[in-house]
């Protein structure tokens, strides 16, 4: 005699298993990059705003993520901003960002990182740079055939539009 819960345990568990074995995503590598170039984009150029950040400059390129069981699109920058409190700068840049529309993820001391839109940006105050690096990377994912060669190249692409 089998257990009663047998049955609907195994129906669930078929249920779930399409969805783990796919590894796909519907979303096209092009449209990651520009997901991630928008947010890295608007990222900077708000705290730029918020603490009068100068000379910013960013780029991205695609990665294989841990494991090997996908892609992400990656990138960092720095920015320079004058001297000044940097806690209270911090908090400047946080709420910057969250009125742009980012969810405010921070779990470290002297870090701001947000996220929106499956992109992670972090900023923090370098102090023996002095400067602002900024990093930022998608989710990880896995992309069709066709999108093969551009998630499997190395080539580092500029952020524009980073002038305000």
């Amino acid at each position: 005699m089998r257990p009663p819960f047998l049955l609907p345990a195994t129906l669930a568990i078929l249920a779930l298993v399409p969805a783990c074995t796919t590894g796909r995503d519907a979303r096209p590598a092009a449209a990651t990059e520009e997901a991630v170039t928008a947010a890295a984009r608007e990222a900077m150029l708000a705290a730029a705003r918020a603490i009068g950040g100068t000379d910013l400059k960013a780029d991205a390129r695609w990665a294989s993520c841990l494991g090997g069981v996908g892609y992400e699109y990656v990138g960092g920058g720095t920015m320079q901003a004058r001297e000044g409190d940097v806690a209270r700068q911090l908090e400047a840049v946080r709420t910057a960002l969250v009125r742009a529309g980012f969810t405010d993820v921070t779990q470290v001391e002297g870090k701001v990182s947000v996220e929106r839109d499956d992109v992670l940006l972090t900023l923090t105050y370098h102090r023996a740079y002095r400067g602002w690096p900024v990093s930022f990377h998608s989710k990880c994912r896995s992309y069709p055939r066709a999108d093969r060669a551009r998630v499997q190249s190395a080539e580092r692409r500029d952020i524009g539009g980073l002038t305000r």
